[in-house]
Parts: structure tokens; sequence; C-alpha cells
């Protein structure tokens, strides 16, 4: 299906086209026959990357508008599939991508939005998306991969959730981290990063003791949202301040409680108040310490 004959580099032929549609269809409905729906797909990561130890292909912008306004698009929904199509999967720095994508009103049709990576540019370039969506006011924003690794120095969590206040405070529907799991040597590796950070490390023990599974800073980091911001929750407009200060995001769940997540960047300790409609608390947060606040405020 490929320029170069294999899972690694090149492109898609164009004669390939159909059958790359109709491998998606049946890729989505063999998962679900499993019990396993696929929420949205995209027809390739990091589309302006070629890597070279692990497979993936370069598909232009117009190459995606192509398959996905003649070939994927009319399959899914000749399918009567409700996987999401999502354009880009690719880095900050490179969003003329999907913006190029979505000016076809065909392929536009069939997208439900666009998928960012953190590895290039900055969590503001989601902000500029959004606005210039005005003309696709339907098309959401979700960051599908970032990852942590030994790169990362100094205080690592506040980085960690400073990406998700970030990325949701410029219209990100969902923030997500990889390795999932890794060991303590970073394996399996498939290609790709040597040094990449897994949100939990499986430690094996090739000794007589069982093996361990520890949490990542990664893992804390996501915790503060996950644990308290459920499915069907909508950001709500909080006050935040830049880096070197307190840094915060709220949301609302569909049962009505509010949830605040509050980082701290100042170098030292924080009080800092909470109001809403009238209601106050005070709380005083450690440096470089993060903080999830939940409450519902029809309680008395």
């Amino acid at each position: 299906m490929k320029t170069s004959g294999s899972m690694i580099q090149g492109a898609l032929l164009p004669s390939a086209y159909p059958a790359f549609a109709k491998y998606f269809v049946r890729f989505v409905q063999q998962y679900e026959a499993a019990g396993v729906p696929i929420f949205a797909i995209t027809m390739q990561n990091e589309p302006k990357y070629i890597p070279n130890d692990y497979p993936g292909m370069i598909m232009t912008a117009r190459e995606q508008t192509e398959v996905l306004a003649n070939y994927l698009g009319p399959a899914f929904r000749d399918a009567h599939l409700k996987t999401k199509i999502l354009v880009f999967d690719h880095s900050w720095d490179l969003i003329q991508y999907p913006l190029e994508v979505l000016s076809d009103a065909k392929a536009s049709s069939f997208a439900a939005g666009t998928e960012t990576h953190c590895y290039g540019g900055n969590v503001t370039a989601q902000n500029e998306l959004h606005d210039r969506f005005s003309d696709f006011p339907d098309k959401d924003i979700w960051l599908t991969e970032c990852s942590g690794g030994d790169w990362q120095t100094g205080k690592i969590l506040p980085q960690q959730v400073r990406l998700v206040i970030g990325a949701t405070r410029n219209w990100a529907k969902s923030v997500v981290l990889r390795n999932l799991a890794l060991d303590q040597e970073h394996k399996p590796f498939l290609g790709g990063c040597t040094t990449c950070r897994r949100i939990i490390t499986v430690n094996l023990n090739r000794a007589s003791q069982p093996s361990k599974v520890e949490p990542s800073v990664d893992y804390t980091a996501l915790a503060h949202t996950n644990k308290f911001v459920v499915p069907g929750a909508y950001r709500v407009e909080s006050n935040t301040f830049c880096e070197g200060s307190l840094e915060d995001v709220a949301f609302l769940n569909p049962d009505g409680s509010l949830v605040l997540i509050v980082l701290n960047t100042t170098g030292g300790n924080a009080a800092f108040n909470i109001g809403w409609t009238g209601k106050y608390a005070t709380y005083k947060l450690p440096a470089a310490a993060v903080a999830a606040f939940r409450w519902n405020p029809s309680a008395p």
C-alpha cells in the first residue's frame, strides 16, 4: 500500500486509497464486535514525520484531504459507523496543516476535529486553532499525545500538571500521556523514543520476588483530573496567572459539582481564596504542589 513497499517510511499509494478506507472500516467493526468500541481514529500518526525505525509514513495535507473527502469519510458514512474521524495528529507548530484539510468543505463534513501533540510549538496554538475555527464551529480539539522523559530536569510534577492546565484552558477535550506502561529499562522498545517516561512502571524482578507496579509523576499529574472530572464535564472560566504564580483550571461536572485544579509555581508557600457565588474557602499550597478541589454549589 506504500511507496516504500514496507511498514517503514514511504507514502500511501493513490491506488491503495480505497483499500486503506476499507481497512479502517473493518478495523472499527472488528473491535466493536469484540466489545471494544473505537471513539475516534486519525489517518496517520504525525503525518509530517517519517520515522526510520517504526511504522509510519508521510501524508501531506492535500493527500489527507483527498483520502478523507473521497474514500475514508464516505466509507464510514456508508458503514454507519459512529467512530469519529480526526485530522492532523501532529504538533502545535504545524497547525496550518489541519486548517488546510478543514478548508475543504467535503473533507470537513466528515471530520469531527483535530488531534494535536505537544512536541513542537506552544499550547496556545490550540487557542489559535479554535479562533480560526470560526468557519468550522462544530470542530473540536483533542490533545492525544505528549510524553515526559529523562530529558526533563528540576521539579517534574509542575511541568506535567501545567500541560493539563494549559491544554484544557486552550480548548483541548483530552490530555493523553504516553507510554501507558513500560518496565524499568524503558522496554518493550519498538522504535522511536528510548528515554520516554511511562505512566506506570512495571518493575520486572527476574529473581524470585514478584514484579511491582509503580505509578510515575505522570500518573499523579493525571490523577488530579481523572479522579474528579467525569465524562461530560465542561471547562468553566476561572482566574489564572502565568508561570511563577498560581495556575488553575476549573470544570463543571454533569451532576453540578465543580472541580478546581490549582498549581503553585510561586517558589514558596501560597495562600489563596476560592470563591463561588458568594461563598469562600481559604487554602495554603506548598511550593511546586498541586491540589484538586471538588464541591457541590447546591450543598448547604
